[in-house]
C-alpha cells in the first residue's frame, strides 16, 4: 500500500456542505478551477499582461453600498434600478449618490475589461473568464472569501452575460454522453477536409448543445427569414414524437403554428398559451432541473483534493464522513479527475 501523509487538507478546502444552495454553482466552478493546473496557468500568464484590469476588479468589489443601473426591454421603458441594495427599503439621496459613483467605477470596469480582449483565448460568455477577473482565484478558499464579496462578485465581474445560465447547463451536461453527437460531428468533419482533435470535437459539440438549449424561449418567423436560420440545430439530433420536435441531449426544440386572435385581451392569449404548455411540455425547464449536482461534484472533488494527501484506507479510517469506503473514495476521485479533463 502507498504510503501518505495521514493529516488531510484543510477542512474548507474538502467539505463544501457549508455553502449555501445560492452560491453551489458558483463555488464548483471556483473550486475545480483551483484545482486545474492548466487553468491557473492561463490565469497567470494572463494576469501577467492585464495588471491593471485585476488591479481595478479588486476596487470594485471593495466599494461598499447600493450600484445604480438601468432595467427595462426598450430605452423608452428602462428605470433606475440600485443592484445589492438593502430589500424594501428605498434608498436616501446620499446612498443614491453613492450608487452613482458605483455604477461609475462599475462602467469604467467594464470598458477596461473589454479592451483587455478573451482571456485566455476563450469566449466572453464562457464562465471560466470570471476566474481570470477574480482577484482571489487562485490562493484562497471559496469559503474563505467575504460572504458580501462571494454574493456580489458575479453579477459585478460578468455584466451583461447570462452566465449563470451557462453554469448551470454546464452542470446540466458535466456527465452527459456526446459519442453520437461526436461520431456525426466526425462525419462533417471529414467532409469538409477539416478534422479536429477528439479534444476539439467534443468542445464543439458541446458548444452546439448549449447553442441549442440556451435558445431564445420564442423565436418570431418572421417573411423573408429563411427556415435554416430558424431551425438550426447540432449534428446528431433526433426527432421527437414529431418530426417538428428536434430533440438534441434531451432537450427539445419545436416549430409550432399559432393563429393569434388579437381581438382578445393579452390576458387572455398568455392564459390560452399557458394551458397549451401544460399538456405539450416535452421535458422539464432546463433551470429547474435537479441543482444537487454541483454538491455532488464537489464532494468527489473533496475526495480527490484528499486522496492527494492520504491513501484512500487512510481516508476512510479518519472517517471524515464524505465517503464510507476505499473504493467509493477511489471512485469519486477518478470520477473528479475526468471532470476536470473536460471541463476545465
Amino acid at each position: 500500500m502507498q504510503s501518505k501523509s495521514s493529516s488531510h487538507p484543510n477542512e474548507r478546502e474538502w467539505n463544501f456542505d457549508p455553502v449555501p444552495d445560492d452560491e453551489i454553482e458558483l463555488c464548483f466552478l471556483y473550486e475545480y478551477g483551483r484545482s486545474s493546473e492548466s487553468l491557473k496557468k492561463l490565469v497567470h500568464t494572463w494576469r501577467i499582461g492585464h495588471r491593471d484590469i485585476v488591479v481595478a476588479a479588486n476596487k470594485l468589489l471593495k466599494r461598499k453600498g447600493a450600484f445604480a443601473g438601468t432595467v427595462g426591454p426598450t430605452p423608452a421603458s428602462r428605470e433606475t434600478a440600485y443592484f445589492f441594495a438593502e430589500s424594501g427599503k428605498a434608498p436616501t439621496k446620499a446612498e443614491k449618490r453613492k450608487a452613482d459613483e458605483n455604477a461609475k467605477a462599475w462602467v469604467e470596469w467594464i470598458k477596461l475589461s473589454w479592451q483587455g480582449g478573451h482571456p485566455g483565448q476563450l469566449r466572453l460568455d464562457d464562465p471560466r473568464v470570471f476566474l481570470f477577473y477574480f482577484p482571489p482565484f487562485p490562493k484562497t478558499p471559496w469559503q474563505n472569501i467575504a460572504a458580501d464579496m462571494r454574493k456580489r462578485a458575479f453579477r459585478l465581474l460578468s455584466p451583461g452575460i447570462d452566465f449563470s445560465g451557462r453554469l448551470h447547463l454546464w452542470l446540466l451536461l458535466a456527465n452527459k454522453d456526446f459519442t453520437e453527437q461526436i461520431k456525426a460531428q466526425q462525419r462533417i468533419q471529414a467532409i469538409a477536409g477539416k478534422p479536429l482533435s477528439k479534444d476539439e470535437l467534443q468542445a464543439q459539440v458541446r458548444r452546439q448543445l448549449e447553442q441549442h438549449i440556451l435558445a431564445p424561449a420564442l423565436i418570431e418567423k418572421s417573411e423573408g427569414m429563411k427556415r435554416d436560420i430558424v431551425g438550426t440545430v447540432p449534428p446528431g439530433f433526433s426527432w421527437g414524437k414529431t418530426q417538428n420536435q428536434v430533440c438534441v441531449g434531451g432537450y427539445c426544440r419545436e416549430e409550432v403554428t399559432f393563429v393569434v386572435n388579437w381581438a382578445e385581451s393579452d390576458k387572455a392569449i398568455k392564459k390560452a398559451l399557458g394551458e397549451w404548455l401544460k399538456h405539450h411540455r416535452p421535458h422539464k425547464e432546463f433551470r429547474t432541473q435537479n441543482s444537487t449536482t454541483a454538491r455532488e461534484h464537489l464532494e468527489k472533488l473533496g475526495a480527490w483534493r484528499i486522496l492527494n494527501e492520504m491513501t484512500a484506507e487512510q481516508a476512510t479510517a479518519c472517517n471524515l464522513g464524505l465517503y464510507r469506503g476505499a473504493d467509493d473514495y477511489l471512485r469519486a476521485k477518478a470520477e473528479a479527475d475526468d471532470l476536470l479533463k473536460r471541463l476545465f
